[in-house]
């Protein structure tokens, strides 16, 4: 017997589909950009659900993987955007007064006077992201008294985040793709590499001090 059901994974709400059947294990896969959840019929949902939160990390990054790598960006009207980790859909209302685009409930509106919706949605999502930016390093700031000389929020090809030794960060904007418990690990990675310019066992000390779960979170960018 199917059923949908929906689980906090990290912070975000996750919908799966639960199969009880006669089977003597638990399987957890993704199907189509979907968590599936095969149990026995004896197993109870406290402890199905104990399972999936077991295998969290390795659920949202393949879903992630799924969402960037495997499926095509189409801004067209009722097509999904993901967004921090969260699925909204694209709904465009046109003839606006004026270009512009934001969030309702669980649907990205863009409102179209002229031009591209991708470039009104493009041009949101550097919004949002630099606003979310802004927010953990003035967050950081307060807690660890660090900040840094300069911030951008650019492509990066090989990591989530660097710092410079002139004390300057730049953050991957593709982390709009992500949970925002990713984009706060990363702003903290950065952040403590203001003091420790390697990764040494006081760097890790203190990312750990800050963001106890940070091994879960990190397990999603990898």
């Amino acid at each position: 017997m199917k059923e949908k059901r929906a689980i906090s994974l990290l912070g975000e709400n996750i919908e799966y589909t639960l199969d009880r059947g006669k089977r003597k294990n638990t399987y957890l896969c993704i199907s189509q950009g979907e968590l599936l959840v095969r149990i026995p019929s004896s197993l109870s949902l406290k402890n199905a659900e104990k399972i999936i939160l077991e295998k969290q990390e390795w659920i949202l990054s393949k879903l992630i993987k799924h969402s960037t790598l495997n499926t095509e960006i189409v801004y067209d009207d009722n097509s999904e955007i993901n967004i921090f980790g969260q699925a909204y859909t694209i709904e465009i209302i046109n003839k606006a007064k004026n270009n512009n685009a934001e969030i309702i409930g669980n649907k990205l509106v863009v409102y179209l006077s002229r031009g591209e919706v991708k470039t009104i949605i493009e041009k949101f999502l550097k919004k949002i992201f630099q606003q979310k930016l802004d927010e953990y390093f003035e967050y950081f700031y307060k807690i660890t008294g660090l900040m840094p000389k300069k911030v951008t929020a650019k492509k990066l090809n090989r990591s989530w985040g660097r710092c410079s030794s002139e004390g300057n960060i730049s953050i991957s904007n593709k982390l709009v793709d992500y949970p925002s418990a990713a984009l706060y690990y990363v702003v903290l990675h950065e952040i403590c590499h203001l003091k420790y310019m390697n990764h040494s066992k006081e760097f890790w000390n203190m990312v750990a001090y800050y963001m106890p779960e940070y091994k879960e979170v990190r397990n999603l960018l990898k």
